[in-house]
């Protein structure tokens, strides 16, 4: 994975439950950078958006 964006919305205080998340997801020792930024969501029932760009090995 390469770097990670998550945007919070207007609800930074999510960050500690989104990082527990994260943590459980990410293979330890395999986490991409990232950064977390509060931005509007474009709907207020969306809590966390993340973009995220995979590049996959050619066999």
């Amino acid at each position: 994975m390469t770097p990670v964006r998550h945007h919070t919305g207007e609800r930074i205080s999510l960050f500690a439950a989104m990082n527990r998340v994260w943590d459980a997801w990410v293979p330890a020792g395999h986490a991409p950078a990232r950064a977390c930024v509060e931005a509007a969501m474009a709907s207020p029932e969306l809590l966390v958006e993340i973009s995220v760009i995979a590049a996959i090995p050619e066999a």
